[in-house]
């Protein structure tokens, strides 16, 4: 009984370790949702457990300007993360998904960025 028990203890604990990612909460996110007045979610910079590609020009671009947020989405504007043809900026703003090079403007996304219903 005693090896069912911990048994169970252990399932449970892994499958909460599993679920951290689904849980956790960027203040990033918020920023970026405030500043561009989109709905966005955390696949804007990540897939899966790693970050896309956008997400890895976020995060040397933020390590470059000294955490300043603020600083590092104006420089982002300017890029085009996915080679596409589109300024990262252009996507955001059309709705279509700065790292993905099969999402640009005129082909938006509903998966991840929509214009903030006010």
């Amino acid at each position: 009984m005693k090896t069912k028990s911990k048994l169970g203890s252990l399932l449970i604990f892994i499958f909460c370790l599993y679920s951290l990612p689904a849980f956790s909460y960027s203040p990033y996110l918020d920023q970026i949702i405030n500043e561009y007045q989109i709905r966005a979610r955390c696949e804007l910079c990540h897939s899966s457990n790693n970050l896309n590609i956008f997400g890895n020009d976020f995060k040397k671009s933020l390590e470059n300007n000294g955490n300043d947020l603020l600083k590092t989405l104006k420089e982002l504007e300017n890029l085009d993360s996915d080679t596409d043809g589109y300024s990262n900026l252009e996507e955001i703003k059309a709705g279509s998904l700065p790292f993905d090079p099969a999402s640009f403007p005129g082909i938006k996304s509903k998966l991840l960025l929509l214009k903030k219903s006010h």
